[in-house]
């Protein structure tokens, strides 16, 4: 597994340091957010190639009091075992969470539950030829911000592949 960088880019590999980029690799942004009245999450997961083009979408939310440091956490566990289902090898999990990023890249959790989750990640990643955790910032990642606003209206999870609604793309 390789070293949290920060990426700059709203849809492709652009801005994210050289040593991470890699024309075979997928991008996996992983996203989650809280509805404003607290009682819903909403997380999403966005595939695309190194050129920046979506290859698969997955969201969803939840009903109750969930954290977003776990629904973070969870997608980004989430990522690599689809992209193990799906034959992907070389992957970036892009998150626009820094501190979960920080957590997964150095195993270092405060709690048992994220721990837990954590030691699974970084198992997930190292079966991976090339794998990287990155910190993707919120502001340069526009599509998140959409994903995010319809996953936590959202009462089931929802799949995209080769059609994406006009909205994301």
């Amino acid at each position: 597994m390789h070293s949290t960088k920060s990426a700059n880019s709203d849809t492709s590999f652009q801005g994210i340091d050289s040593t991470l980029v890699h024309e075979t690799s997928v991008a996996i942004n992983c996203t989650g957010a809280v509805h404003k009245d607290k009682r819903r999450v909403g997380s999403g997961v966005m595939v695309m190639d190194s050129n920046g083009n979506i290859l698969k979408v997955w969201v969803n939310s939840k009903e109750g009091g969930i954290d977003l440091s776990s629904i973070e956490v969870e997608k980004i566990r989430f990522a690599p075992m689809k992209a193990r289902s799906e034959g992907w090898d070389r992957i970036n999990i892009l998150s626009s969470n820094i501190g979960m990023v920080q957590k997964t890249t150095k195993r270092d959790a405060d709690d048992t539950k994220l721990a837990t989750i954590l030691e699974d990640n970084f198992y997930l990643m190292n079966l991976f030829t090339w794998c990287s955790c990155t910190w993707l910032p919120l502001k340069c990642n526009s599509k998140a911000v959409k994903l995010d606003s319809f996953a936590v209206s959202l009462v089931s999870m929802i799949s995209w592949e080769n059609s994406f609604p006009k909205w994301l793309i």
